[in-house]
């Protein structure tokens, strides 16, 4: 039986084909008077109504659109040379996919009284909800930027609740966890294309329009940190750390076949373009997320001599007596602790916020710290204040309550996933629920010295993991034929 939705688009190809021609018509003329600009901005906004529409009718089709917005809407930003809402937009798109899955037959075969008793559920229920009250905190001066997060956190949980709903079996999982991994080894290439052939014009445009980012992407050291498709050279090199983690797991949990090179060349892929982006606290995350591998899968034959190999090369690269190369420097000092001044930096700004987070168990309020706290709660006590890891800002802007909330989510992630991959037999459970945990545990590292979780696109890792691993245990639980 046909889809009704390609029934229909069949039936009214005439119709698509003359509404297309009408639409590239205005295009055109937009593009010649207003330049390339322009005509690329209202690409997009087409391209936005065709994927919202596509998304409310197929949500299915949604989910991998969103993912591939998310990895590509920063290069749009650069290319226009606009400052525009991107993120905004892409939130959008995630709440229309949302409401086209719910109000689908999918909802008919899901129970949701079943989904919001599972506890990993209720406590990220509850955390929204924390963050939606927040808006009443007396201590917020603006409601601007506690918006700005609010939207962020929402957009989250839907997509959250998109792959648990959305995706229903194993199969789905492998489908969309191969796709997720496979755009990022693509943005690992692009990251090496900008090292070795250097930025693109527009590239350097968008670099040079602010100081602050020449200051972070251009090194005294002579490292230009690479961004790849990403917002930043952290989260470039966070999301690299991850993925790394995820092959390495790909290749020792899985039997050794032609698919093994694929995997090994990605993994070398990953690994240059962690090393490009210039983040310490990446590579200190793919070093914990791999010792975590390792210790899990510590039966297998294939982690003995993996965990083998990994510590020679880490000895190579500590000992090689090479000081000319930048980001061979770069590797080292990230291991080097006592000697990493940023550390001290760090440790006085905790000092001196641990105070006021004792008195205010209820924080100071969404985006009263950093740069977002001076512009929009000026005068305010963390207004300028740097939040160089993601618990110091959610202890200080919720609260000692709200860092507990989340520590107690992630608490409940890993004993799920745990759980599941102990008690089960099957290999294949067993290697999707390794990689979603060594992908969780590494964003869980490096959220100590980066704000990691919570960006995009590389929160689409951490909570589709998430997802998965509670998803494969319901179904486990439930008897369900996965």
């Amino acid at each position: 039986m046909k889809d009704p939705l390609t029934y229909q688009l069949g039936e009214n190809k005439n119709l698509i084909l003359v509404l297309s021609v009408l639409t590239c018509i205005p295009l055109i003329f937009f593009t010649n008077r207003n330049g390339v600009n322009i005509g690329l901005l209202i690409i997009g906004i087409t391209i936005g109504l065709f994927i919202v529409l596509l998304s409310i009718y197929r949500y299915s089709t949604g989910i991998y659109l969103v993912t591939v917005l998310g990895f590509v809407i920063f290069t749009l930003g650069r290319l226009i040379y606009k400052d525009l809402p991107w993120g905004t937009a892409l939130e959008l798109i995630i709440f229309t996919t949302t409401i086209g899955m719910l109000v689908s037959k999918k909802l008919k075969t899901i129970n949701l009284v079943q989904f919001f008793k599972n506890p990993s559920v209720v406590i990220f229920t509850i955390q929204l909800l924390y963050v939606l009250i927040s808006f009443a905190n007396p201590e917020l001066n603006s409601k601007i930027a506690w918006t700005n997060d609010f939207k962020r956190s929402l957009s989250l949980y839907c997509f959250f609740i998109l792959i648990y709903i959305g995706l229903d079996k194993i199969k789905d999982h492998f489908r969309y966890g191969i796709f997720l991994t496979a755009l990022c080894v693509i943005a690992a290439g692009y990251g090496c294309y900008q090292q070795f052939f250097g930025f693109a014009d527009f590239e350097m445009n968008y670099i040079s329009r602010s100081q602050t980012r020449m200051n972070l992407y251009f090194l005294i050291s002579g490292i230009k940190r690479k961004f790849s498709l990403f917002s930043d050279p952290s989260s470039f090199g966070i999301t690299m750390a991850a993925a790394a983690n995820v092959l390495l797991c790909f290749t020792i949990t899985t039997k050794f076949s032609r698919k093994t090179f694929l995997c090994l060349f990605s993994l070398a892929l990953t690994l240059m373009g962690l090393a490009f982006s210039g983040t310490r606290t990446a590579y200190l995350a793919f070093a914990a997320g791999a010792c975590f591998l390792l210790l899990l899968t510590i039966n297998k034959l294939a982690t003995r001599v993996v965990g083998i190999i990994l510590f020679l090369v880490f000895a190579f690269i500590m000992m090689i007596p090479i000081y000319s190369n930048p980001t061979l420097n770069r590797v080292r000092s990230a291991f080097e602790l006592e000697n990493e001044a940023s550390m001290s930096v760090r440790e006085l700004n905790r000092k001196k916020v641990q105070p006021y987070i004792w008195t205010h168990p209820f924080g100071g309020g969404l985006g009263t710290t950093g740069g977002s706290g001076a512009k929009n709660n000026p005068g305010h006590f963390l207004a300028g204040i740097e939040m160089d890891s993601g618990y110091l800002r959610q202890s200080t802007e919720l609260g000692w309550i709200g860092l507990i909330m989340m520590l107690f989510q992630y608490f409940l992630f890993f004993k799920v996933g745990l759980q599941v991959y102990f008690n089960t037999q099957k290999k294949e459970i067993k290697a999707l629920i390794s990689g979603c945990l060594v992908c969780l545990f590494t964003f869980v590292i490096a959220q100590y010295a980066q704000i990691a979780i919570g960006q995009l696109p590389d929160s689409f890792l951490f909570y589709g993991a998430a997802a998965i691993i509670l998803k494969t245990s319901f179904n486990l639980s439930s008897n369900k034929i996965i």
